[in-house]
């Protein structure tokens, strides 16, 4: 079924199709697209010459489809495209400027899977498109369904390869699953220059034009009661290769989220493009209940003078296991023509937990540029942070800055590898950065290599490496907890590489004091293993707490109780002013006081009143008084 127009200012037509029970569309036979499509034609060129007399400003005709089952398999496609993707020769059609059509599709469930058979390269999906000699938009996707299901290399796709933008991708399901691989398109039967992903069933906007001005990448918004994400799936926003244009973002909300067995969220920007998409999981109004990347990666990467994505998120809990990865990173090396972009920052607040197992990692880098940093963050009535994997943030290349963890652990911060058996860290590995077991490192060959841990309950540590470097300034780690525990073959590292110091405690660039890097230790309780080592060119700690000023002071002059008994109340105990010489032939030495515990009624109000008996005794009254307490 298929929509087209030609011409200098025609619309094309709209598709729309309504089926109360089910829409099935097979592409396995014939050697052409099987489904439903749109184009806009520039206009027919008749001359000689090499550029377009008159552009065509149509719009391509949009697709919409109501349906209470949608399938598309064996390379079946809903298509939506703008341009023509002829090179430049005389009598052919070439670019124009028209915008392509909208895909709208609301269905019970949408399943989407495989590929055509004699094609592999053609796989079952849904799609808008910008050809290359085009500076039209790219239409918009939205779907609306109960259950989304993409299997074998199915894709869901919204593409520029002009000047025009890719069309944003929108999704609302109850369920969203992507997983699978091409099966014909593996490892070992791809082109050196091919990249298995591209037949991985996912969910990508992208632009891929290398001249001046390209288009931007469309973004991707995802709302859905869960989203699952397994063997290899993929959603992603992407500069390609030397395309110009920023990459669009990603925003999932949903209740639930798994990145499992090679799944991949990503946001990636290649030698030009001027900047990449964030990443972003829930929002302070309505966080990821759970959010698991579990072997999976979640990534944001720079290749070019553009600054990668950040990856954030507000979550319930993040688990984080099995091989998983959350990175930003910058793999580009500055030249005497541009500056290599910085790598995002990562930043999770968890209402609960945040997880990290012996496997797992949390990593920030730029080889030529500034490390975004890297902040976790739970909120004071969560369980904690636990991290037995890797933390890191490095930011390498002499001038710049970066290498900064902070986490904010809540009620405890526990950095401990699960097994017994753990590898132990040592001087020696940290300083030639060996260590491959539970460590937190900040490091910069500039400034920054600042760590900051504080929790409101406890800070515990086991067989872990906590390694601040600096080049300039910077190379502090400041723990801030009631109690501290430095247990069972801990290291602490921190270093100024030059012999200039920060103060620490603050963190961020840091200016320097003249003094060597200390490691602080801000807590009430310090409980240090005798096999925990600290190195550092100042003393490791700082009791930043003076708990002296809530003592009581001793009496110097410690005697008799009797005689520090008050006159007034050993006459209430003796029956007041007549027994006075008793007093004075007797006296006293002890009373008792029996009170019935609880509250007060109200603030400020008196505790329960006392009453004499006889036997020198006092108990409580019977009843609450209102006024003041009675003094013995």
């Amino acid at each position: 079924i298929r929509s087209e127009t030609f011409g200098a200012n025609g619309n094309g037509g709209d598709i729309r199709i309504n089926a109360a029970g089910s829409i099935f569309i097979d592409g396995a036979g014939g050697d052409f697209l099987t489904g439903v499509s749109t184009r806009t034609f520039p206009p027919f060129e008749l001359n000689t010459g090499t550029t377009l007399v008159v552009d065509n400003t149509g719009r391509g005709g949009a697709i919409a489809i109501t349906t209470g089952s949608l399938r598309l398999l064996n390379g079946a496609r809903l298509l939506a495209e703008t341009g023509m993707f002829k090179r430049n020769e005389a009598g052919k059609r070439l670019g124009g400027s028209a915008p392509g059509g909208n895909l709208r599709v609301e269905a019970e469930s949408i399943e989407i899977d495989g590929f055509k058979l004699n094609d592999p390269d053609t796989g079952s999906g849904i799609r808008t498109l910008a050809h290359s000699k085009t500076s039209g938009n790219a239409g918009d996707i939205t779907l609306i369904t109960g259950r989304l299901s993409m299997t074998r290399g199915a894709a869901v796709l919204a593409d520029t390869r002009g000047r025009g933008p890719a069309g944003l991708i929108s999704i609302e399901a109850i369920e969203l699953s992507i997983s699978g691989l091409n099966p014909e398109r593996t490892a070992a039967t791809l082109e050196p220059d091919r990249n298995q992903s591209e037949f991985a069933s996912r969910i990508s906007s992208q632009t891929d034009f290398s001249g001046a001005d390209g288009g931007r990448g469309g973004s991707l918004f995802i709302t859905a009661g869960s989203v699952d994400l397994n063997d290899h799936g993929v959603i992603r926003v992407s500069a390609v290769g030397a395309a110009t244009g920023a990459a669009g973002r990603i925003q999932i909300s949903a209740d639930r989220v798994r990145v499992a067995s090679n799944a991949m969220i990503d946001s990636s920007i290649g030698s030009r493009s001027i900047g990449g998409g964030d990443i972003r999981f829930g929002s302070t109004v309505r966080p990821v209940r759970q959010l698991v990347v579990d072997g999976g990666k979640v990534t944001a990467t720079s290749a070019g003078p553009g600054i990668a994505g950040r990856i954030t998120g507000s979550v319930g809990t993040l688990t984080i296991r099995n091989g998983g990865v959350i990175n930003t990173e910058s793999l580009a090396v500055g030249t005497t023509s541009f500056a290599a972009g910085r790598a995002g920052a990562i930043s999770f607040r968890a209402q609960s937990l945040i997880d990290i197992d012996d496997s797992s990692t949390i990593r920030n880098s730029a080889e030529d540029a500034d490390a975004g940093g890297i902040r976790l963050q739970v909120a004071p009535t969560g369980a904690g942070v636990r991290v037995a994997g890797q933390v890191n943030s490095t930011a390498k290349g002499g001038q710049n800055r970066g290498g900064v963890v902070m986490i904010d652990a809540g009620r405890q911060l526990t950095i401990a590898p699960t097994s017994a058996l753990a590898e132990r860290p040592t001087p020696e590995s940290s300083a030639r950065d060996e260590f491959r077991g539970t460590r937190i490192t900040a490091r910069s060959d500039a400034d920054g290599g600042t760590i900051l841990l504080r929790s409101s309950d406890s800070i515990i540590t086991r067989r872990s490496l906590i390694q601040g470097i600096a080049g300039r300034f910077g190379g502090a780690i400041t723990g801030s907890s009631p109690a501290v525990v430095l247990d069972d073959h801990t290291l602490i590292d921190a270093r100024s590489l030059n012999s200039v110091a920060a103060r620490a405690g603050q963190p961020g660039f840091l200016q320097p004091t003249g003094t060597p890097v200390p490691v602080t230790i801000q807590s009430r309780g310090l409980i240090r293993s005798p096999d925990s080592t600290i190195l550092t060119e100042a003393p490791f700690f700082t009791l930043n707490t003076d708990i002296a000023g809530t003592l009581s002071a001793v009496n110097a002059d410690v005697d008799d109780p009797r005689n520090r008994l008050v006159d007034t109340c050993a006459r209430r105990l003796m029956g007041g002013e007549d027994d006075l010489m008793t007093l004075v032939a007797d006296p006293p030495s002890s009373f008792i006081v029996e009170g019935r515990g609880g509250l007060p009624l109200q603030p400020g109000a008196p505790m329960p009143a006392v009453s004499r008996t006889s036997g020198g005794h006092v108990q409580a009254a019977s009843a609450w008084s209102p006024g003041r307490p009675t003094r013995p």
